[in-house]
């Protein structure tokens, strides 16, 4: 009787075991899809470039597997204002509100932006994807026209940073030759809407407390031609 006792014993330890190994081994699968885009902001010259377009690459990020299988969601367009651009997902052009499925690990995107302007200027193209009202991923480009033609082919454009990076306060712009007077700058968030504007102070010193946490891009002009584009991150 001691002996089957035992023995049962052993075995119930033996599927415990088990069952706890393989839970510990068993990858946490995500069924969330997400857009990734190689390029976060298109610089264009239109003294140098013209109208030639700019292709940008991505993908659709999904899971198949596992509990994930394939699903079905529509694309959202945030299309610019001065840009023309065309969006393709898996070869084929998409519309706003276009439904697609997703049956492989990554469906690539293709967005095509050519500029329909003359003037300087900051504009943004954002694609999500969702369901319903759902909101399951999304990236946007950052669009910079530039016209270069009157500036000194020996005039440097100077090494710009942002310190302190990240920041919870105030960021300060270093690398400008001379006084910052004279220069306006432009800050987005991450989804091209812009934040704050204005006229730099003397002292180079931007508040940013009231911002929210995230990543932004300050764009820095002077009387001619854009300064720099630069990223930085806010943290409270």
């Amino acid at each position: 009787m001691k002996t089957r006792t035992a023995l049962l014993l052993m075995v119930a330890l033996i599927v415990i075991s088990s069952g706890t190994s393989s839970a510990q081994v068993t990858p946490f699968t995500p069924c969330d899809p997400g857009v990734s885009l190689q390029s976060g902001t298109i610089t264009h010259d239109l003294s140098r470039e013209g109208t030639s377009p700019h292709v940008v690459h991505g993908a659709i990020d999904y899971y198949i597997g596992g509990p994930c299988g394939s699903m079905t969601v529509n694309i959202g367009i945030r299309t610019p204002t001065n840009w023309i651009t065309e969006t393709k997902v898996n070869g084929y052009v998409v519309k706003n509100g276009d439904a697609i499925g997703l049956t492989t690990f990554q469906t690539p995107i293709e967005v095509t932006a050519t500029p329909n302007t003359t003037k300087n200027g900051i504009d943004s193209f954002c694609i999500y994807i969702y369901q319903g009202t759902n909101g399951l991923g999304f990236q946007c480009l950052i669009l910079v026209t530039t016209d270069q033609s009157d500036v000194s082919g020996d005039l440097p454009i100077p090494n710009i940073t942002v310190e302190p990076n990240p920041s919870a306060n105030y960021i300060f712009v270093r690398g400008l030759n001379n006084t910052p007077t004279g220069y306006r700058y432009e800050i987005y968030s991450s989804n091209g809407a812009e934040v704050r504007h204005g006229m730099l102070p003397t002292d180079a010193r931007i508040n940013v407390k009231d911002l929210s946490s995230g990543s932004y891009r300050l764009i820095l002009f002077d009387a001619k031609r854009t300064i720099t584009n630069i990223a930085f991150t806010i943290l409270h």
